[in-house]
């Protein structure tokens, strides 16, 4: 989380909106009177020119009489980093220094145009007496200009968060969460990885994949095997790599969230190639009845920056 404004009573609801190269995504939810959160709104617009962003917005705010609701912006993956390191032997105080000297050589901005947040992380193995710390780094110049894109559009901006965070959010809603879930976010061109653990997110890794290789409407609808091998050795990897270097076990189940339609074949495959328990996100966990699934696969990572204050009042009440 890079920024925290003052959070405000939440009388008017709150707001989450993401956008990456495929589009703007916003999520609006309201607390009924037993105090349960319920997405009222949800809505996907793609192919969106940069300059089609702030009218786009700011139309979205208008007819819905938004303004003034707090917001969550979720950060996409393209436009942070999202780095996991020992912790560093250094007083808290000069920390943020001591992160910028290890990290600075991975930028492709200067580093006095970066804005850097660290998160320590739990105890990854039985005998280790120091925490990890996770670094999330984005320009600066990025979020200035984003965010007088949402000030103008009357939006009220409290938090800007991450993408991995938003998927520990979502993953947080299984009760199978509290051993281990693996939660996988499809792309068009990239996918996201996490692994979470009683709210506590203890692995992330992005890596590349075509959606050529596995959506239903590739190679006229045939199922491409090859496709899906090679996603099955990815997540195999990011399991190996947890289990080997941070004396975890295996999560209990992997839940897919593609952003396209899947083969029909692909749940059956994944579950034989990985030897695990494999389902498709439930549009329940994330909407009410009425909004459709095709909004929340596409909304996916805005409706995850709404549910971080579900995470925060489990925490609290835990």
């Amino acid at each position: 989380m890079l920024f925290t404004g003052k959070v405000t009573q939440q009388a008017k609801g709150l707001c989450a909106i993401y956008w990456d190269a495929a589009g703007l995504a916003v999520a609006y939810a309201k607390r009924d009177g037993d105090g349960e959160l319920h997405v009222t709104r949800c809505q996907f617009f793609p192919d969106l020119a940069e300059t089609d962003l702030q009218a786009t917005l700011n139309k979205f705010v208008a007819q819905h009489q938004l303004k003034k609701v707090p917001c969550t912006w979720v950060l996409p993956a393209s436009k942070h980093l999202f780095l996991q390191i020992e912790s560093l032997p250094v007083p808290a105080h000069e920390l943020r220094q001591a992160v910028a000297w290890r990290i600075k050589d991975l930028l492709d901005f200067p580093l006095a145009d970066a804005v850097i947040d660290v998160l320590e992380i739990p105890l990854l193995g039985a005998g280790q007496k120091r925490k990890g710390l996770y670094v999330t780094v984005a320009q600066q110049s990025y979020l200035q200009h984003s965010i007088e894109i949402i000030h103008k559009s009357g939006l009220q901006l409290q938090i800007i968060d991450i993408s991995e965070l938003a998927l520990r959010n979502i993953a947080g809603l299984y009760a199978d969460e509290a051993l281990g879930l693996a939660l996988l976010a499809l792309g068009a061109q990239s996918c996201e990885f996490i692994i979470s653990r009683q709210q506590e997110l203890y692995f992330s890794r992005r890596f590349s994949l075509d959606i050529a290789d596995i959506a239903a409407s590739s190679r006229g609808g045939e199922f491409n095997q090859r496709g899906y091998d090679t996603l099955a050795l990815e997540i195999t990897r990011c399991y190996d790599y947890y289990r080997s270097q941070l004396h975890q076990n295996a999560p209990q189940k992997l839940i897919l969230a593609p952003t396209y339609k899947l083969h029909e074949q692909a749940i059956a495959q994944l579950q034989a190639l990985l030897d695990m328990p494999v389902e498709l996100l439930k549009s329940d966990k994330l909407l009410t009845p009425q909004l459709s699934l095709d909004n929340s696969q596409a909304c996916l990572f805005a409706l995850g920056g709404i549910l971080r204050d579900e995470v925060n009042n489990r925490e609290t009440t835990s």
